[in-house]
C-alpha cells in the first residue's frame, strides 16, 4: 500500500514539473512575441501626438509611505490641460490634510476634493469613483492610486495609445520600490511575490490585465457611472 501511495506522490509530482516547464516555454515564447511586437511599433511612423484634457480620479483611503510625494507627482505633469479629483468617503480621513497641502503649493492646478457620503456598493473604492466622476469636467479619465509615483511624461505616454480608435483603455505595469527607513515592508515583498506569476501570465495572454492601478479611459460620462455603480 505505502508502495503505490509513493508512486502516485511520485507520479503527480512529474506531472506537475512537466506542466510547469511547459507553462513557463509557453511564456518564453510569448514574452520574445511581445518584444517583437514592441520593436516593429517603433520602427512605425510616429502619429501626430494627440493630448486631450485628462480628468485625474483619485480615490483616497487612509494615508500610504511617502504619500505626499506620490500625489505631488502628479501635480508636476508636462501636460497642457489636466485635472485632479481626489475622493475620500470620510472627512476626517488624514488622506485629506495632503490634498489640502497640495492645493496650497499649487494653486494653478485645477484640484478638487470630494467627500462622497454615499455607500454605493460593497466596494467602497469604485463607490466613491461613481461620485467622484460628475466633477470630472473631461472625457479622458485617469484611475490610479493614491500610492503611485510618476514621471512627468505619465500624461503624455499613458494617453498615446488612444489616438488609435480601436484602443478604448490604457493601462500599465508598476515597479514595487520599498519605503525608505523601514527595516521590513511586507506589503512591498507580498507585491512582489505576487506580482512575478501575473506579469509572465500577462505577457503569455498578450495582455496586460487591469490591475486597478492605473486605466486610462476613454468613454463618455454617463457610460462610465452606469459601469461604476454595476462594479460597486
Amino acid at each position: 500500500m505505502i508502495h503505490y501511495a509513493t508512486r502516485i506522490i511520485q507520479l503527480a509530482a512529474l506531472i506537475g514539473a512537466i506542466s510547469s516547464a511547459i507553462y513557463y516555454l509557453i511564456c518564453w515564447w510569448s514574452a520574445s512575441v511581445f518584444l517583437r511586437r514592441q520593436t516593429a511599433s517603433r520602427s512605425r511612423p510616429a502619429l501626430t501626438e494627440a493630448t486631450p484634457p485628462i480628468s485625474i480620479l483619485k480615490p483616497l483611503k487612509g494615508t500610504d509611505p511617502e504619500i505626499y510625494e506620490c500625489l505631488r507627482s502628479h501635480c508636476l505633469q508636462d501636460y497642457p490641460e489636466y485635472e485632479i479629483i481626489f475622493g475620500a468617503s470620510d472627512p476626517n480621513d488624514p488622506a485629506i490634510a495632503t490634498v489640502k497641502r497640495l492645493q496650497s503649493e499649487f494653486p494653478a492646478n485645477r484640484i478638487q476634493l470630494i467627500v462622497c457620503p454615499k455607500i454605493l456598493g460593497a466596494n467602497i473604492k469604485v463607490s466613491n469613483l461613481a461620485q467622484m466622476l460628475p466633477f470630472a469636467r473631461h472625457d479622458h479619465l485617469i484611475v490610479n492610486d493614491s500610492d503611485i509615483r510618476v514621471e512627468s511624461s505619465y500624461l503624455r505616454r499613458v494617453i498615446a495609445p488612444l489616438a488609435d480608435p480601436t484602443v478604448g483603455m490604457v493601462t500599465c505595469l508598476y515597479r514595487g520600490v520599498a519605503a525608505p527607513r523601514r527595516p521590513v515592508n511586507w506589503k512591498a515583498a507580498c507585491a512582489l511575490d505576487w506580482g512575478q506569476p501575473w506579469l509572465s501570465a500577462a505577457v503569455m495572454c498578450n495582455s496586460l490585465a487591469d490591475l486597478n492601478r492605473s486605466q486610462t479611459i476613454s468613454l463618455t460620462t454617463t457610460s462610465w457611472v452606469g459601469a461604476s455603480r454595476t462594479l460597486a
